[in-house]
């Protein structure tokens, strides 16, 4: 198939993907934090399994307990429940 160029990013991609070059500078953006806030700042590691059990941790710390200023410097899940009570819906387990 031939390649048909992105109007914005100026990127080729086959007609049936659906990534651009936005999807990219996201995932490098969270890359470059975790090896701000995990990697370069708790080390040095004294192995790659003391690594493998710290992501977890970073990342349930980055998606749900970080302070975030847009929403009141508040973490997501307290946000979420805030949310939820304002609409007086109680919260569906997943």
């Amino acid at each position: 198939m031939p390649a048909i160029a992105r109007g914005d990013c100026g990127t080729a991609t086959l007609p049936d993907q659906f990534d651009d070059c936005y999807d990219n500078a996201l995932a490098e953006t969270i890359n470059g934090l975790y090896k701000a806030e995990a990697i370069h700042r708790r080390g040095p590691w004294r192995s790659f399994e003391a690594v493998e059990f710290a992501t977890p941790t970073w990342v349930d710390w980055f998606s749900n307990r970080r302070l975030r200023e847009p929403i009141g410097n508040i973490p997501p899940d307290e946000a979420e429940e805030r949310f939820y009570a304002m609409l007086g819906v109680q919260k569906r387990a997943a």
